[in-house]
């Protein structure tokens, strides 16, 4: 159950002097909500491809940019290559050949045994990765060591969801949301002004602090990424890991605005939903003033201010080979499928062809979808 206490006058709005320019901001933020794909509700639910929003990238630039943003990998693990190497599925041919197709990701290696050797090779990830942009809510998490009460990045969340249900509810609830008339970043305010629960679990001064953000989510969306100090270059990973934390509601938002833009409509639910979860890291930033943890963030600050691009995975080592051996992995299983077909044709007696079915139907067994 919610805490409350008397409403809280928001305090006056920290100064600051050099705020993203909120044109070049609002392309950011539309261009990260548009990287989420919408989910539908069960009542009318479809399939959909989880990379819709990057369809305008390609395989590699997409696993890289999940792997920096959402610690997220595309690819298999490591050992699921291995064992196709020693048992054959993956043949030194294989290895060359994606090495000939892809010579950017093969370069550091001279040949298919040098691709082959790297590939058996024990790995580890590092627990905190290089070339990555941190949240708040995730150095908060590695100070916390796993302790998540320390680190109220899951009571983080768990608010935030438990706005969603309420928000979104389509009347299954005994109670309605009373501000449900309001966009969701407007209705948050109204609400959080008499939620006592961030300082029961003594994020000091939480609504002070997101109260005197500004009424609108652009401009309060500025003054956060002003006040961490999140270098220009990753502003765009620091947004779309944000809702990637809450990916479940992002997605249903973006649904809520794709249905608005079927007629023709604008529909800002999803960047309200952002602003929420940006103030939020906000509150949690502004209530940890040890210096263990301010350390921490301006390491986390400085480390992301030199991101490797997208489109050249191939400074990523890890990365690098293990998209090669997807190459190919990719490269062996077409070989034994087109050499099958070809011996499947050559041996087809002519009886067989002449009694060919007329047609070959394939349907989907996935009713809820088609």
């Amino acid at each position: 159950m919610t805490a409350c206490a008397t409403p809280i006058a928001p305090a006056n709005p920290p100064a600051h002097e050099a705020m993203p320019k909120e044109a070049t901001l609002e392309h950011q933020i539309d261009a990260v909500c548009k990287r989420i794909a919408p989910v539908w509700p069960l009542k009318n639910f479809v399939a959909v491809n989880p990379f819709l929003g990057f369809s305008g990238r390609t395989f590699q630039s997409t696993a890289a940019h999940l792997k920096r943003t959402a610690r997220t990998h595309m690819l298999m693990p490591r050992a699921f290559y291995r064992e196709a190497l020693a048992d054959g599925t993956i043949d030194d041919a294989a290895l060359a050949a994606a090495t000939a197709l892809q010579p950017s990701l093969g370069a550091r290696f001279a040949d298919a045994a040098a691709l082959r050797r790297a590939a058996m090779a024990e790995t580890v990830e590092p627990a905190s990765p290089a070339g990555v942009v941190a949240t708040v809510a995730e150095v908060l998490d590695r100070e916390a060591g796993g302790d998540r009460y320390v680190s109220l990045v899951g009571f983080m969340i768990g608010e935030i969801s438990s706005f969603c249900a309420g928000y979104f509810d389509e009347g299954q609830s005994s109670w309605r949301m009373p501000v449900r008339h309001l966009a969701p970043y407007a209705a948050w305010r109204a609400l959080i002004r008499h939620d006592y629960n961030p300082e029961v679990m003594g994020v000091t001064d939480f609504r002070k602090t997101v109260l005197a953000l500004p009424e609108d989510p652009i401009a309060a969306i500025a003054i956060v990424i002003e006040a961490l100090g999140i270098p220009p270059r990753a502003v765009e990973d620091y947004l779309f890991r944000a809702l990637f934390d809450i990916g479940g509601w992002s997605a249903y938002a973006r649904y809520v605005g794709w249905n608005a833009e079927l007629d023709g409509r604008r529909d800002d639910t999803l960047r309200g939903l952002l602003a929420i979860r940006v103030a939020w890291g906000y509150g949690l930033f502004r209530a940890r003033i040890d210096q263990s943890f301010q350390q921490a963030w301006k390491n986390a600050m400085d480390d992301s201010a030199h991101l490797p691009d997208d489109d050249a995975p191939e400074v990523d080592a890890e990365l690098a080979l293990s998209l090669l051996l997807q190459e190919a992995y990719d490269i062996a299983y077409r070989t034994r499928l087109s050499e099958s077909l070809r011996k499947a044709a050559a041996g087809a007696s002519i009886a067989l062809l002449r009694h060919r079915p007329p047609v070959q139907a394939a349907f989907c067994i996935d009713v809820r979808s088609e």
